[in-house]
């Protein structure tokens, strides 16, 4: 399987990335986003080497690094040229996340956890994407104006994490504003065996709504060593189509990506 470079650090965009196409397209449903805003000196610890965490100011101008809390439901998981793949097409997700940055890439999203009751699911994407799933008694469903998401994991990593909210009125998401900054990312990296991955996600723009958290029960940010947060964001959207690329290795010597190998 050949290299082939997408990004140089400082440099332009390669054949790769003009050719882009999808190899996975799922939708997403009832997305929940809650975020907890933190000094960046208590983030930074969880960064890899060779990224930058990404910041924004809170309410009061101050900089702040942000953790999400992001469940939602996975459904109709599929190529581009098939149908959706049994035992792995629908299934609920609660993950933690923050923001970075590495010269020559686009604002991404890092994923700490990804919570799925699915076994197939966590295997494939730990096998494909070298992001941490981790088996879960997950659940995650609106009634009528209101969703509730809860996850309980057990292993090297336990966990317990439930929370109930009501949906708002619309958002703009304003360019430059923090909705923008939290939902807005188009590409994702993941550290496995000391070895950091990218790959790109396509989808619409969010539709989204405010949220009021009424009630929350997390876990999950104590269990990466983080203090408990303090949530100071939530918002709603409905669903979108998206899209992932193939993942690709960064080079740490030129920022250069080539195609992973499988597991």
């Amino acid at each position: 399987m050949g290299a082939s470079t997408i990004v140089g650090k400082g440099g332009s965009a390669g054949s790769a990335e003009r050719a882009w196409r999808a190899r996975w397209v799922q939708r997403w449903l009832d997305l929940t986003f809650l975020h907890a805003a933190y000094d960046p000196r208590v983030v930074k610890p969880l960064i890899p080497r060779g990224l930058e965490l990404d910041t924004h100011p809170d309410c009061n101008g101050r900089e702040k690094a942000w953790v999400g809390l992001v469940g939602f439901r996975i459904a109709g998981t599929r190529p581009p040229w098939g149908p959706p793949l049994p035992l792995l097409s629908s299934f609920p997700e609660l993950n933690v996340r923050t923001y970075v940055r590495r010269d020559g890439f686009d604002p991404a999203v890092l994923f700490l956890t990804l919570d799925a009751p699915n076994r197939f699911a966590c295997a494939m994407g730990r096998i494909l994407y070298k992001v941490p799933y981790l088996l879960a008694a997950t659940e995650h469903a609106r009634q009528g104006g209101f969703l509730h998401s809860s996850s309980v994991r057990n292993g090297s990593l336990p966990a317990r994490t439930e929370f109930r909210a009501a949906l708002g009125e619309a958002i703009a998401g304003e360019r430059g504003s923090l909705e923008e900054f939290l939902t807005n990312r188009s590409r994702f990296f993941a550290l496995w065996r000391g070895v950091l991955l990218t790959a790109s996600v396509r989808h619409p723009p969010y539709r989204l709504r405010a949220l009021r958290v009424e009630r929350i029960e997390s876990g999950h940010f104590q269990a990466l060593g983080l203090p408990p947060p303090e949530w100071a964001h939530a918002c709603y959207c409905e669903g979108v189509r998206s899209e992932f690329s193939r993942p690709a290795i960064v080079d740490e010597g030129d920022a250069a990506l080539h195609p992973a190998e499988p597991a």
